[in-house]
């Protein structure tokens, strides 16, 4: 198969098989990607400009790695591979196909609008899922398994029915490939090939997989932000696949010893993002003016189709998006292959008469945080943080005569990463050991504060607020 080569600032050269790119690479939908923001995280780090097109062309150059090393550390183990060597193309190529279009159907700007998808709509997006794929042991599979997120969904929606054909021509089967993107297990796994289906889902929606891997190292380069460091080759090369004695002797995709403190690295990494990134000051304000201009453009644009703002939210954030190219607004913007620019495209059309698009556009904030660390609110209110609530904060704003225009609450939650039991596996001296015991997590404890922005014309009564929020009991 001819290879075509894509430099990778993160991974290197990247080789992907031609046939790959003609069927899904060089597609409309996955061009698109080009146009969606990576990460949301661009107002504390202006350097953190990648998109979603070539992270999932590093999530497959992972995978690709996963692949070849697996099957290597298998031919070792002669006994298990003669029993998965039957089944090892279709269920590695459906992998292979997962990995490159697990984000295809992702919302503009990162996960920031993606909860629009199905917005008060029930399990919408399950319906499209289950009446595409038509089978019974998905349908219950799915029942049980609820953790996986709408653009997961609307990915494995579009793998199963516009990249349909493409998928079968590579090798794959569509059911293995949905259910590695949102992570469905089986849940009858009584035979071989769906007990080797459910050890690659671990490693496409898992603990330790290959779009944690990118994004991990991918965000961390483009952000320049320094945290533990991540050997992506020597994890890979540790990775194998045993008879678990106490599961009846069915496959479960381990780790060797080696790779324990690589491991803990990105374990450290997904608490540090957690900890300093995404609840960051900047980071929450600036989501907030995002989502309120957006929805100030949903008040612009209510119609007889769409008469509340959540009938037109629901209506731009639409399946139709990626396969109606007439799909468009009143005023004729178009919705075909919704991206970032889109929305930029509806902040700078409403700019007149949304006072958030203008902020967001600008940055020029219109609020100030009272605070602006978690370590500066402990010291604040170290005494009876506790009984601090959101009720609370906004009783006593309101006796200041401070109006809900004049600030913007946010209740932020931390609870430090620690490795969940039963989810990663170590294989050490023939014994197979829940990751859980071996690998610690932070010694931090789980926290909640409140980040409080106030209109910059009342700013200057910051102290006067803070001592009557200390003052509450």
């Amino acid at each position: 198969m001819k290879d075509k080569i894509f430099h990778d600032t993160v991974h290197g050269n990247i080789k992907i098989g031609e046939v790959y790119c003609k069927s899904v690479i060089d597609t409309l939908l996955f061009q698109r990607l080009r146009r969606i923001e990576q990460s949301s995280v661009r107002s504390l780090y202006p350097c953190a400009r990648h998109d979603r097109f070539i992270h999932s062309i590093g999530v497959f150059h992972i995978g690709t790695r996963i692949v070849e090393w697996v099957r290597q550390n298998l031919k070792q183990n002669e006994a298990i591979w003669n029993i998965v060597k039957d089944s090892w193309e279709i269920v590695t190529s459906s992998y292979l196909s997962a990995c490159l279009l697990h984000d295809v159907g992702h919302a503009p700007f990162s996960h920031t609008f993606e909860k629009y998808y199905d917005y008060k709509q029930g399990d919408l997006l399950d319906k499209l899922l289950t009446g595409t794929l038509k089978s019974e042991c998905f349908n219950q599979d799915l029942n049980i398994s609820k953790d996986a997120k709408q653009h997961e969904k609307v990915s494995a929606y579009l793998l199963a029915t516009y990249y349909r054909d493409a998928v079968e021509k590579l090798g794959g089967n569509i059911e293995y490939a949905v259910r590695m993107i949102i992570g469905c297990s089986f849940n009858n796994d009584d035979n071989i090939e769906s007990q080797l289906v459910n050890c690659f889902i671990t490693v496409l929606h898992g603990e330790v997989d290959a779009d944690r891997l990118d994004y991990a190292v991918r965000d961390q380069w483009a952000a320049g932000f320094s945290s533990a460091r991540i050997d992506i080759e020597r994890l890979l090369r540790s990775i194998v696949i045993v008879q678990d004695p106490k599961c009846g002797n069915k496959l479960r995709l381990c780790f060797t010893k080696s790779a324990i403190n690589t491991i803990e690295a990105l374990a450290q990494i997904k608490d540090f993002q957690k900890k300093w990134v995404f609840r960051h000051q900047n980071v929450v304000y600036d989501q907030h003016i995002l989502s309120a201009a957006l929805e100030e453009v949903a008040k612009h644009y209510k119609s007889e189709e769409n008469k509340t703002e959540d009938d037109f939210l629901n209506y731009i954030f639409n399946v139709r998006i990626f396969t109606d190219t007439s799909y468009a607004l009143p005023d004729k913007l178009c919705l075909y292959l919704l991206s970032d620019d889109t929305i930029i495209q509806m902040l700078r059309t409403t700019i007149d008469d949304n006072s958030f698009a203008k902020e967001w556009l600008s940055r020029q904030y219109r609020k100030k945080p009272l605070w602006k660390t978690p370590a500066e609110y402990n010291r604040l209110f170290d005494r009876n943080k506790g009984i601090i609530n959101t009720g609370k904060i906004n009783m006593c704003l309101k006796r200041l005569g401070l109006n809900p225009e004049d600030y913007y609450l946010k209740e932020v939650e931390y609870e430090p990463y620690t490795i969940p039991e039963n989810q990663i596996w170590f294989w050490i001296n023939d014994e197979i050991i829940d990751a859980n015991n071996i690998v610690s997590g932070t010694t931090d404890e789980k926290t909640v504060i409140y980040y409080l922005y106030v209109d910059i014309t009342k700013f200057n009564d910051r102290d006067n607020i803070i001592n009557k929020l200390k003052a509450i009991s």
